[in-house]
């Protein structure tokens, strides 16, 4: 079997969850997770909330594509710029 996850806001159904898997099933728990499918997982004990976030796999894409040491700008083109169709593209992307 693969690995999967169990929410529940109930620690005794889980436990309860936990034991009925183990008689069927070699059960190994791997403990809080961090990441899945390239989303960060973030937790908030207290406040009971869970947050995802898919920073890490935007960073993977930009190393992927050479552009990991760009800088984030707030506006890549000038805001008054007025694009025009044309055939072809001028540059030569390696994307």
């Amino acid at each position: 079997m693969d690995d999967f996850f169990v929410f529940s806001d109930s620690p005794q159904d889980v436990s309860k969850l936990r034991v009925e898997l183990e008689r069927c099933f070699k059960v190994r728990d791997l403990g809080l997770a961090h990441e899945c499918l390239g989303m960060r997982l973030k937790r908030d004990a207290g406040g009971g909330v869970v947050s995802l976030d898919q920073e890490l796999y935007c960073l993977k894409v930009l190393e992927k594509f050479g552009m990991s040491e760009y800088l984030p700008i707030s506006t890549p083109m000038d805001p008054g710029l007025q694009l025009k169709r044309t055939e072809a593209c001028s540059r030569d992307y390696p994307y």
